[in-house]
């Protein structure tokens, strides 16, 4: 069964950009009304939103990095 180039870049997408996104949103969300750990409060949504950003500037180049 072959699957398609548009499904897998959708399914890139999805997993390595949206999902850190809303992981950090509801994390943010979660520290008005639980007790979290100070690490986990501030800097595990900004590393999930640097990974969907470093993700999706990936995506876009076709998963290479082009240094020239």
């Amino acid at each position: 069964m072959k699957v398609s180039i548009q499904k897998l870049w959708v399914a890139d997408l999805i997993i390595n950009v949206v999902l850190p996104i809303l992981a950090g949103a509801i994390i943010y969300y979660a520290a008005n009304y639980f007790e979290l750990n100070k690490y986990v409060r501030n800097q595990l949504p900004d590393g999930l939103w640097a990974w969907a950003l470093f993700s999706c500037t990936l995506i876009i180049w076709d998963r290479r990095i082009h240094l020239l």
